[in-house]
């Protein structure tokens, strides 16, 4: 499940009111792997009698980059200054790059993200992104061999039952239908001698109730759009704080954003691309 400090790593190159820089950029001495917290350590001389556990530590190496929260700090005298933090998505050690240190509310972005975007995300795409979750729903008999389930995200097929009181031997059953892209049920290419009356869904008027899995691990795209999303929220926010930057002027290069400003347009985007993630997901269908 992504959180506050996904966020951040998106944003890196945004500069967030509510990110607010505590003490560096230091260069890094060395950095090392370890469980349950990595270690990277900068020389003694560096003032941070500021930085407290729970500050916000970004590494920016050749291998690795991103924020971590600060779990331990231990200075050796005349020596070197200590940081530990979870392993995250470290993967490899060095020592050539930077450390910089930040104060930012990760609590209150990461309840925006648990407690406003995964309900809208889950509303979306009619499924949980936290728990497998068992549905049961009633379909019409297609007289084909294809069958569209409400969801489109589905992990396994618990049952398939035919209501049909006359039908009711015929149809597909779970052995022999498989899951294709998108909620679709297609029966296996089999002969009619091997699964006798099990060619086709049987034409009828809510005459299968079927009994599926759904939800669960959260798929890599609706990942993407949730962090999408909440860096929308935060750009609106700093888009407010500071008027949209309206425009920018480095070295002699001026940019116009526009009247909405540089936050604005970007948080527009990054909310259309959080959409056009979660669009696969819809069916426009109201299940059972």
């Amino acid at each position: 499940m992504p959180d506050a400090l996904d966020v951040l790593d998106h944003l890196v190159d945004f500069d967030l009111d509510s990110k607010v820089e505590i003490a560096g950029p230091f260069p890094i001495l060395s950095l090392s792997l370890g469980s349950p917290n990595n270690i990277v350590n900068i020389a003694f001389a560096n003032d941070i009698s500021s930085v407290i556990v729970g500050h916000v530590i970004l590494i920016d190496t050749p291998f690795n980059f991103g924020h971590h929260v600060i779990k331990i700090i231990n200075t050796i005298p005349t020596s070197i200054h200590q940081f530990s933090f979870e392993n995250g998505d470290t993967v490899a050690q060095g020592a050539s790059g930077v450390v910089t240190i930040f104060s930012f509310r990760l609590g209150q972005l990461n309840n925006i993200i648990d407690n406003q975007i995964i309900p809208w995300v889950e509303k979306i795409i009619r499924m949980s992104v936290s728990v497998e979750e068992t549905v049961v729903e009633h379909h019409d008999g297609t007289g084909q061999e294809e069958l569209a389930l409400d969801r489109k995200n589905v992990n396994s097929l618990v049952n398939i039952e035919n209501l049909d009181t006359i039908e009711r031997i015929g149809g597909p059953s779970v052995n022999t239908v498989e899951i294709a892209a998108g909620g679709i049920l297609k029966i296996k290419q089999k002969s009619e001698s091997e699964f006798p009356l099990h060619g086709i869904w049987h034409q009828g008027r809510r005459n299968y109730k079927i009994t599926y899995l759904s939800g669960g691990p959260i798929p890599d795209d609706v990942n993407q759009a949730v962090i999408l999303q909440a860096s929308a929220i935060l750009l609106g926010n700093t888009a407010g704080a500071d008027g949209g930057a309206l425009s920018m002027s480095t070295e002699g290069h001026s940019e116009s954003h526009g009247a909405g400003g540089r936050f604005i347009q970007a948080q527009t985007q990054m909310t259309n691309q959080a959409r056009a993630l979660l669009n696969k997901y819809m069916t426009g269908i109201v299940g059972d």
